[in-house]
């Protein structure tokens, strides 16, 4: 005989009150963690946990599903839970439960998006006296001929036997639509870290221009004083006029010279900083070197 499949042994254990078994029949993938059962299944069973009373149960599915997948609001229909038999809503099939629980009710509503407020529990009993009293909406034309056959729960269960897990695509929707939103989410997350990446880049750019900049400021002025040095004719005169220049002329070449070997050790660190620099460089010595040969070349053969 075909063992029962995932769904009839999930409605069964929702009618038995079996909280933990329902967990572990609704089950989650390693990767993605999305239910192993179908939203129809999880649907059926919550119809019938609702209807028997069994607050825990449905306490038991909303964990395992979570906050997100839980809530579905029927006002998109993609999104709703499906209708039980004979069009019944989840509040309806809660409204009137064999335990008359009005938590039942409440986390029914918040399954359809509707839940009361905190603390608020007289709601969720007038909501159960109005879905007493208000009849359920007839089922739609693509349903009524699915639920009219479904009165007790052996002819659902043996129907649910028989199809041998007909949620499979729905399974399949559903995980296709979950890796979507992965790999969108992963896409997105790749492109903010390159801006962040190419922001910081720029942010360090201008930092080097402004210091750039205003080392090319303070150079000016020292520029603009070695070009009133006298030249060499008028020092030798003056050293001769004045004991005092000598020494004074010597601590500035000094002085000079302590500037310009600063000036190429930062040059050097920044070669050793940017390797495009000394890649850039090599190879303009490469093509230079080349050039010469071919210069060579085209003498001897002249000769």
């Amino acid at each position: 005989p075909q063992p029962p499949s995932r769904g009839a042994m999930l409605s069964r254990a929702a009618v038995a009150g079996a909280a933990e078994c329902v967990r572990l029949l609704i089950g989650k993938t390693s990767t993605l963690g999305v239910p192993l059962a179908s939203k129809k299944e999880i649907g059926r069973a919550l119809h019938k946990a609702l209807a028997a009373g069994h607050r825990p149960v449905v306490e038991a599915i909303r964990a395992a599903l979570g906050e997100k997948l839980f809530v579905n609001s029927s006002i998109r229909p993609h999104d709703a839970w499906p209708l039980g038999p004979n069009g019944y809503t989840l509040v309806h099939s809660a409204a009137a439960n064999a335990k008359a629980d009005p938590g039942c009710v409440w986390l029914a509503l918040e399954a359809t998006g509707e839940p009361p407020g905190l603390g608020d529990e007289l709601e969720a009993f007038n909501a159960a006296a109005a879905a007493r009293a208000v009849p359920p909406p007839p089922p739609p034309p693509l349903l009524r001929k699915s639920t009219m056959g479904e009165d007790d729960e052996d002819d659902e269960d043996a129907s649910e036997d028989d199809d041998g897990g007909g949620g499979g695509g729905d399974l399949a929707a559903e995980l296709a639509a979950f890796r979507r939103e992965e790999a969108e989410a992963n896409r997105l997350a790749a492109a903010k870290s390159q801006n962040a990446v190419k922001g910081a880049a720029v942010r360090r750019q201008n930092e080097m221009w402004e210091k750039a900049l205003q080392t090319r400021i303070v150079l000016q002025r020292a520029l603009n004083a070695s070009a009133k040095m006298p030249t060499p004719p008028y020092a030798r005169a003056l050293s001769e006029a004045d004991a005092d220049v000598g020494p004074a002329m010597e601590t500035c070449a000094s002085a000079a010279r302590a500037t310009l070997a600063a000036l190429c050790s930062l040059q050097a660190a920044l070669i050793d900083g940017n390797p495009a620099i000394a890649e850039a460089a090599a190879a303009a010595a490469g093509g230079g070197g080349a050039r010469a040969g071919d210069g060579d070349g085209d003498g001897d053969g002249d000769g």
